[in-house]
This record gives C-alpha cells, sequence and structure tokens, in this order.
C-alpha cells in the first residue's frame, strides 16, 4: 500500500504519510479506488461479517448506474430489521430529503467504511479535500480519514449512501438486537 502513497497524493490531490493522523485508517481506500481494475469495488473491512440476498449486487449497480445522487451503497448493521429501521428513521430524520422513495434502499448522508459498494470512476471523482462541520463525530484518532472524507463530500454535494432493506452486516463482532 505505502508503494502508491505517491500516486494516490498526486492523483487525489492529498498530502498524506505515514506521519499524518490517520494515514492507517485511510491510505487503503484510495490506493484502492485508484489501482482497481473493475468498474465497481465491494469493500468489506477485515472485522465484518456481511449477509446478503443475491439481489443486492444487481440492485446496487443499478442504482449506483442511474442515479447520480448515490455515490455508495452498503449493508444495514444489524441483525434485528425493527432496530435497523429505526436507526435509519434517526438517521433520515437528521438528513431529510426531498428525494423519491427507494424500494430496496434506505438514503443515508453518513459514510461508513466498513462495508461499501462504490462506482471506482465515481469516486476517482470526488473531492476528498471537502471539510464539513457534520462530520465532528469521526473518532479523533482518525484524522481527517477517508470515511470522514467521503462524509464530507456527501453533505457538501447533497448526495448520499444507499442501504440496502436485505442485508446486514456484523462490525467487529457486534451485533445491534
Amino acid at each position: 500500500v505505502s508503494d502508491h502513497k505517491d500516486e494516490v497524493n498526486k492523483f487525489f490531490n492529498l498530502n498524506i504519510n505515514k506521519e499524518t493522523k490517520g494515514y492507517y485508517y485511510t491510505i487503503q481506500y484510495f490506493v484502492a479506488i485508484l489501482i482497481c481494475e473493475t468498474p465497481f469495488l465491494f469493500n468489506v473491512a477485515s472485522d465484518c461479517i456481511v449477509n446478503f440476498d443475491n439481489e443486492y449486487f444487481k440492485k446496487s449497480i443499478e442504482l449506483l448506474n442511474n442515479n447520480d445522487r448515490i455515490l455508495t451503497t452498503t449493508l444495514s448493521w444489524s441483525l434485528n430489521p425493527n432496530v435497523a429501521i429505526e436507526c435509519e428513521k434517526h438517521v433520515l430524520s437528521l438528513f431529510k430529503t426531498s428525494e423519491p422513495p427507494l424500494i430496496d434502499f434506505n438514503y443515508c448522508k453518513d459514510f461508513s467504511d466498513q462495508v461499501f459498494l462504490v462506482n471506482v470512476d465515481n469516486m476517482k471523482n470526488v473531492d476528498y479535500n471537502t471539510n464539513h462541520p457534520e462530520t465532528s463525530h469521526y473518532p479523533e484518532y482518525g484524522g481527517n480519514c477517508f470515511e470522514k472524507r467521503t462524509c464530507g463530500f456527501l453533505l457538501k454535494e447533497h448526495k448520499y449512501r444507499a442501504i440496502y432493506k436485505h442485508g446486514n452486516y456484523v462490525h467487529d463482532g457486534h451485533i445491534f438486537n
């Protein structure tokens, strides 16, 4: 990963190195996007377990190709659909949208690097130097990490992460029931 640091900095107009706070939470995502040779990238963090139906990729790719308001898709972070729905209602209450409802997804303006599917070309065109005051909830130890940078872009550009209703993931062994 470190072998690509200079190329990442140049391509994405960044200035990150091993001494940069959050470097180790950030660099691998930029490298993956930069060197990906497929149109789409599916990321699952090593401390996550995913569960989804056979339609997730098909519906996500269709949404990413046909809706320029959606930057990324992901899965719900709960096995309990009622908890997932309540979490989504809370998120949606914070980020109300006038977008037309989605059948298989919920809108969200927050971003997590734990599990996501993206169109690589779209991610190559994100301004990762976008700051936004509503990204202060990201952990301080992560610095201006990939996750925070992507969320800042979503907020500034009025774009969304779409959370798939028919799948979930468990992070770090925690299941929210």
